[in-house]
């Protein structure tokens, strides 16, 4: 510890160190934002346009075993019994999703919104709605918009998912460089990779955003059948919803499965993790 703190006693930082106020207005880019029409077309779902969401793989299909069993049956393995969800109310109280306020008070706004999101693929039909959703938007530092599910009530309906094992930044600490070797570094992100994983209709139905009339945004069917114009029907989440308490640990299983069918250098046991 005393040899840490000679180092870093001699070490020139580049920013000066922030007062508790200078440090939350470095976080306060990350609170909502109100949207405005055309809002999407500021977030990284722009790039999704051009890739139908329906050729999406099912959760389900990318992963194995008792993995893909807890998607295939969520309702036995990831919802909370009727006892436990009443249990977790009463403990925690009934959760309320913030929404937007420029979608929750403009209906024009809200139905061109919803009308982009099925242009997009990221939403389906349903009139049978489990639990309902908010939606938000912060800024990214890209200086774009990214797009996020308050699913709070429906997070209440769920259990708590699995740990998911990340490397952090303790992780790289403990890399160790044999001297006269060089370390290559390289980063890849996989853009809008929530919005690539669908989920099945039925989990689908948890994710329920406000209803519109389905002639004001063109719906004409669903899984059940056609709709009337004055039928009113829920656009639910047909991704993963970010926002979703499973949906990380979902999204990390999926990617860690497909490095496992890759195999090779990229082998579980080459992986870096906490």
């Amino acid at each position: 510890l005393a040899h840490v703190s000679i180092v870093v006693s001699h070490l020139f930082l580049p920013y000066p160190i922030r007062k508790p106020f200078g440090s939350f207005c470095e976080v306060m880019p990350a609170t909502p934002v109100a949207s405005a029409p055309g809002t999407l077309h500021r977030t990284g779902l722009a790039r999704s346009a051009s890739r139908p969401h329906p050729a999406s793989p099912l959760v389900q299909s990318v992963l194995r075993g008792e993995d893909a069993d807890k998607f295939v049956r969520f309702r036995e393995c990831m919802l909370r019994s009727d006892l436990e969800y009443q249990q977790h109310i009463s403990e925690r109280g009934e959760p309320r999703c913030y929404m937007d306020p420029v979608l929750e008070r403009d209906s024009k706004a809200y139905v061109s919104f919803i009308k982009d999101l099925n242009n997009r693929g990221l939403i389906r039909w349903s009139t049978t709605p489990k639990e309902s959703v908010g939606v938000f938007f912060i800024w990214k530092k890209n200086n774009k918009l990214i797009m996020i599910c308050d699913a709070r009530r429906s997070n209440a309906r769920f259990r708590e998912p699995p740990g998911v094992h990340l490397a952090t930044g303790d992780s790289i600490s403990r890399l160790e460089i044999p001297a006269g070797h060089d370390m290559f570094i390289a980063h890849l992100d996989l853009a809008d990779y929530f919005h690539g994983l669908r989920i099945s209709d039925e989990l689908s139905d948890y994710f329920a955003l406000p209803p519109v009339l389905a002639g004001s945004v063109g719906a004409r069917w669903y899984e059940a059948g056609p709709l009337a114009q004055h039928d009113i029907v829920y656009p639910c989440f047909r991704s993963l919803p970010m926002g979703f308490t499973w949906a990380l640990w979902g999204a990390q299983r999926c990617h860690e499965q497909v490095l496992d069918d890759i195999g090779g250098a990229l082998r579980a046991e080459r992986r870096m993790r906490d």
